[in-house]
């Protein structure tokens, strides 16, 4: 009897507690919940009955014979369709036993349970119904375009680009821009081919009339701009269509999404927070569409805003729920984004171990859906908490992963990756080395606008013992936000020696959560105060140094920059 129940929990859970007693009776439902098999759950009055784990329902599915597998799929399917059907995943379910039990019809409703299954994370069923819709009409480029998308949430993007490359037929804009977009997306984040997703729009852009869908793909157009790290020209791009009166929605989103990111590194952070949320509410204004992204990312470019602006224990904060958020949701796409966004934050806040355990989660997730450049990044991260640490070896072996990832076009956080490299040209005690490579990596990058990430690396060249020129500190002028303007302070307060400059300089640091930046300018500033012949005023700093050093393990610059004679 209990068998009966979980053939049935294994093509149809978590199954409707009512419908299933419809199917069998209650001695049986009883002794598989005693045997633990099965668990009634209850949420908001409703009461559904799952497998108590996962993996009954794949070793069911896997023993179910064909004809076994037809005849349970047929009781479920008219089970359900005896009911009103109220629940909003009710049509994907008929749909996925309709399939399963033999059925062919093509119609629109299975079209509208594959677009729900989408939405709804069910990407299986959604593979499974809109496959079968497909074949029954080759020439629906909207059902292509749906199979794609699940495609590419199942980490299928070479199957995703076949789909699409054979959707050739459109039947008005919307389709053509919804394929091009898409298309786009696979190959320059998934396949690594910048130039084919740049031609691939601009051939789109040359043939679709003026108006909103032309719009959004220009708008994707300046987002592979700036995912390429051409700050200025995705700027240009996008921002005349964000300050378009009359911009759609779709279209304010997608350039949302390249305009946020873009405002983050170039000192427009507090904007680039404004624009956050601007997008969001124009998410929730009109739902889950088509090849659009998910409110999520917006979470990620706020969280990058915040920490450039010097918000860190906020940006934590957010980091901390979005991250637990989708770990409980199973989501594994944001996973791999908040893990590493956390981390990075937590960089700055001094808690390297815990930082190099999100980036290594972070990549780990990256790879389970090719995100090879996104891995590229967290790696970097990686390194740089080893650095701090003074774990050499460890640098070395993110270091060599993050290398093995060299190539691909995503460079938007690409200053990060080699910043990685000087860090640990600095804990293989060759500091002259690391401050060279850092200029280097300035004057290059420079030109594209990155500006609140250049910040760091002169940041980096007086952390480890060097000095920066006043007027060097030009590329943070204007920046919004606290941390920008702490840093040129610091600039200016240990190029003229001044011990009371550097001491404001680093109450700043720890007032922002930055303890460890905070330790590091009372170490200079203990130092400034020696050469002042200031022994009292040393010796405070050095004290303080220590105490906001101790409880992050005596990073790596502290010891150095402790032993720096006076």
């Amino acid at each position: 009897a209990a068998t009966g129940v979980a053939e049935l929990l294994a093509h149809g859970a978590p199954l409707g507690f009512d419908l299933l007693r419809t199917l069998v009776d209650d001695d049986a439902i009883d002794a598989a919940e005693r045997s633990g098999i099965i668990e009634v759950v209850r949420d908001s009055g409703r009461r559904d009955v799952q497998f108590a784990y996962p993996m009954f329902g794949d070793v069911m599915r896997r023993n179910l014979t064909e004809v076994r597998t037809v005849s349970v799929c047929s009781r479920l399917l008219a089970a359900i369709e005896a009911t009103p059907m109220r629940r909003r995943d009710d049509l994907v379910r008929a749909a996925t036993w309709q399939l399963r039990a033999g059925g062919t019809l093509v119609s629109d409703d299975m079209v509208l349970a594959a677009r729900r299954a989408l939405y709804n994370d069910q990407q299986r069923e959604a593979i499974e119904i809109s496959s079968r819709a497909l074949q029954g009409e080759p020439g629906r480029t909207d059902v292509a375009l749906l199979l794609a998308l699940a495609l590419v949430a199942n980490g299928e993007h070479a199957r995703a680009e076949a789909e699409l490359t054979a959707a050739s037929e459109f039947r008005d804009d919307a389709e053509h821009a919804l394929v091009a977009m898409q298309r786009a997306v696979i190959l320059f984040w998934s396949m690594g081919d910048a130039a084919a997703a740049d031609q691939l729009l601009d051939d789109a852009l040359d043939v679709l009339q003026p108006g909103p869908w032309r719009d959004e793909v220009l708008a994707e157009r300046g987002l592979l701009a700036s995912s390429q790290g051409k700050q200025r020209l995705g700027t240009s791009i996008v921002d005349p269509l964000i300050a378009d009166p009359d911009v759609t929605d779709r279209v304010l989103i997608t350039a949302a999404i390249s305009g946020a990111s873009s405002r983050s590194i170039d000192g427009r952070c507090l904007d680039s927070i404004e624009l956050c949320d601007r997008a969001m509410a124009a998410c929730e204004r009109i739902g889950r569409q088509p090849a659009l992204t998910q409110p999520a990312i917006f979470i990620v470019n706020r969280i990058t805003a915040m920490t450039e602006a010097g918000q860190l224990e906020a940006a934590e904060a957010v980091g901390r729920a979005a991250h637990r958020h989708v770990v409980d949701e199973g989501n594994l796409e944001g996973q791999a984004w908040f893990s590493m966004l956390l981390g990075r934050t937590l960089l700055f806040r001094g808690e390297f171990a815990e930082a190099i355990e999100l980036f290594v989660e972070s990549s780990v997730s990256f790879a389970a859906f090719h995100a090879p450049g996104q891995r590229r990044w967290s790696m970097g991260g990686a390194v740089m908490g080893s650095v701090m640490l003074g774990d050499l070896d460890r640098a070395r072996s993110f270091q060599a992963e993050m290398h093995a990832l060299d190539g691909y076009p995503a460079r938007v956080m690409e200053i990060e990756a080699r910043r990685a490299d000087a860090h640990v040209l600095y804990l293989e005690g060759r500091t002259g080395d690391a401050i060279t490579m850092l200029r280097a990596i300035i004057d290059e990058f420079a030109p594209d606008g990155s500006y609140s990430l250049l910040g760091g690396l002169l940041h980096d060249i007086i952390r480890f013992g060097g000095s920066v020129a006043v007027d060097e500190w030009h590329l943070l002028d204007d920046h919004q936000g606290e941390l920008a303007p702490l840093r040129v302070d610091l600039g200016e307060a240990a190029a003229s020696g001044s011990g009371a400059g550097l001491t404001a300089c680093a109450a700043r640091f720890a007032t922002i959560g930055a303890p460890v930046f905070a330790a590091e300018t009372c170490l200079l500033a203990a130092a400034a105060h020696h050469r002042a012949g200031e022994a009292r005023a040393a010796r405070r700093c050095d004290l303080r140094a220590d105490a906001l050093a101790r409880p992050h393990g005596r990073p790596l610059t502290i010891e150095r920059l402790s032993s720096t004679p006076a």
